[in-house]
């Protein structure tokens, strides 16, 4: 049975995720401040028996921000998810580059709080399950199982292709049979939802995409809840990564109002 440790202060919140994560059959273990989440995860080797973390962003005596950097630099692996009362794109942001896998804004329903857990837990088992010699990576791209998306290999628009699988835009190289993205040679490591934004981007290349098209081809889809938000931050990331952030003519285009733009090549 996976166990999950959940940090949060707010007593009758603690409650109240220990039994609906209790009911949906996980074991649950809870932690009301920073101290004590660091020596339950101290404590030998306590640190394997869970499958999932979940950190309130705001302790009494810390922050959950703080907490995951300390695991993160630790080698420390697990899935982790945010529970935040701050809604703001600096938070989302701090927390998606410190390796948080999701964030849920408070108040959330416990419904939307489960099907985000399953979401992460079933992300994360792909992961581990990935064969080497793919990527190997946990932030990159790893393999069919990881990105139901590339499975269709002949999807993207036919310009640009080089073989079979392979296709070059700009200065960007994707390979949907490696399931590997390279700029200028150089291989580029994207998160799941980072590759299958830039796959759609490929697809739809000319098309104004909307904010809500996106989230429901991309997102809903495979049963992650990703709000306009985290979404803003996803494409961020996209483009900082293939170089758009540098770029005087980017390649993915923000229509004011309506959502993103791939230019077509």
């Amino acid at each position: 049975m996976q166990k999950i440790l959940v940090v949060e202060d707010d007593s009758a919140l603690a409650v109240g995720l220990k039994i609906a994560l209790t009911d949906a059959g996980y074991l649950c273990e809870v932690a009301e401040s920073f101290r004590r989440a660091k020596m339950i995860l101290e404590e030998g080797n306590t640190i394997n028996k869970y499958s999932l973390l979940i950190f309130d962003v705001m302790l009494p005596d810390g922050n959950g921000h703080e907490l995951l950097r300390i695991y993160r630099n630790a080698g420390v692996k697990l899935p982790v998810i945010f529970l935040t009362a701050v809604s703001d794109e600096e938070s989302v942001v701090k927390g998606l580059d410190l390796g948080a896998d999701d964030y849920i804004t408070k108040p959330f329903r416990n419904a939307e709080l489960l099907s985000r857990v399953r979401a992460v837990l079933r992300r994360y088992e792909n992961i581990i399950a990935a064969p080497e010699g793919i990527s190997g990576k946990k932030d990159g791209v790893s393999g069919d199982e990881r990105n139901p998306a590339i499975t269709d290999k002949n999807s993207i628009a036919d310009k640009g292709k080089n073989k079979e699988g392979v296709f070059a835009y700009g200065e960007l190289v994707v390979d949907t049979n490696a399931a590997t993205v390279t700029l200028t040679g150089k291989e580029v490591s994207l998160s799941s939802g980072e590759y299958k934004l830039l796959l759609y981007f490929l697809k739809n290349q000319g098309i104004c995409l909307s904010r809500s098209k996106i989230l429901e081809k991309i997102f809903d889809e495979s049963g992650n809840f990703v709000d306009d938000s985290a979404l803003y931050v996803y494409v961020n990331r996209l483009r900082d990564k293939i170089g758009d952030l540098k770029r005087k003519d980017p390649y993915i285009k923000t229509v004011r109002g309506i959502g993103y733009r791939m230019e077509k090549i």
